[in-house]
This record gives structure tokens, C-alpha cells and sequence, in this order.
């Protein structure tokens, strides 16, 4: 393939990004017993990667109707977590691995220069995203007011989800 940029580190670097994610560059990763070793962390890391897109597509339609979609919004705000926190894992394991010297890993080679320095920013970032999402459906929007304590017309504590409904009035 020729290169997308003109030659440069950057267009290095965007160059390799885009051959990789269209899966034009093929890198060596071997499979090792018991635990994959880099073709088994990529292939964990993409099937995760996958279930994140769906995921995060279906988060993302349901902020077009947040008042009417938002017990939906919180449920799968709430399966976003282990998905992401699996995804953190792989990829810091990969990561840990190559910048400590593992043979295997070192031989595979790095993840392209753009994912590595974009890398923290997007874990930050979706990590600070469903702590606060997660946080709000615990203590409420008021942040533990007592319109967040409200008990349900049968006397007994109402649960995130039931409180939700009578946030979007707030809202």
C-alpha cells in the first residue's frame, strides 16, 4: 500500500494506525501455551473492543432520548464496566509486558504511536465517563439530597432505576 501522508513521523505514525485498523499490516504474534501470548491478548482485546462498539453504540442512542430512554441508559452504562475495565486490562498487560522486555511481546512490536499516546487519554477519559455516570445513579443528581433518599409510595427505599423516572423532571 502506498502511503496515505507524505513521509514524516507523524505520517508515519497515522500511516501504520490505518494500515493496521484496515488490516493491511501484519504483524507476528506468536501463540503461546496456557496464555495465548500477544496473538491471544490481541484477539481477547478485539473480541472486547467489539463488545464495546455495540455497547457504546447503543449508550450513545440513547442520549437522542435521555428523558424517555434514561433506565435503559443506566443499565447499559452499568454493563459497560466490566468490558472496560477487561479492555484496560489486556491492553496495559500488552503494554506492561513489551516495556518490560517479554521476548514474545517485544518480537510482536508496539501498538501503533497514535493509540500509544491516545492510549491513557481514552482510558481516563471512559473510565472518569462511567465513575460519574455510576456515582449519579448512587447518590442522585442533588448528590445524596433528600430528594435522592426518597422512599417509593410503598414506604419501602426506592432503587436507582425507580428513581430515575422521577429525575427527568429535573432534568
Amino acid at each position: 500500500m502506498t502511503a496515505l501522508l507524505p513521509p514524516s513521523p507523524i505520517g508515519d505514525a497515522l500511516t501504520d494506525l490505518a494500515q493496521t485498523a484496515v488490516g493491511q499490516a501484519h504483524r507476528d504474534e506468536p501463540v503461546l501455551p496456557r496464555t495465548g501470548g500477544p496473538a491471544g491478548n490481541a484477539r481477547m482485546t478485539s473480541w472486547t473492543g467489539l463488545v464495546l462498539l455495540v455497547l457504546f453504540a447503543v449508550e450513545g442512542v440513547t442520549l437522542l432520548a435521555m428523558h424517555q430512554l434514561l433506565s435503559v441508559h443506566i443499565v447499559v452504562g452499568t454493563l459497560l464496566v466490566p468490558p472496560v475495565l477487561l479492555k484496560t486490562v489486556t491492553t496495559g498487560w500488552r503494554a506492561a509486558r513489551y516495556y518490560l522486555g517479554s521476548r514474545v511481546y517485544v518480537e510482536a512490536g508496539p501498538p501503533p504511536l497514535v493509540l500509544r499516546v491516545l492510549g491513557p487519554l481514552v482510558v481516563l477519559t471512559t473510565v472518569g465517563a462511567l465513575a460519574s455516570g455510576l456515582l449519579l445513579v448512587v447518590v442522585g443528581p442533588e448528590g445524596g439530597s433528600a430528594r435522592s433518599s426518597r422512599r417509593s409510595g410503598s414506604g419501602s427505599r426506592s432503587s436507582p432505576c425507580t428513581r430515575a423516572g422521577s429525575w427527568r423532571g429535573s432534568w
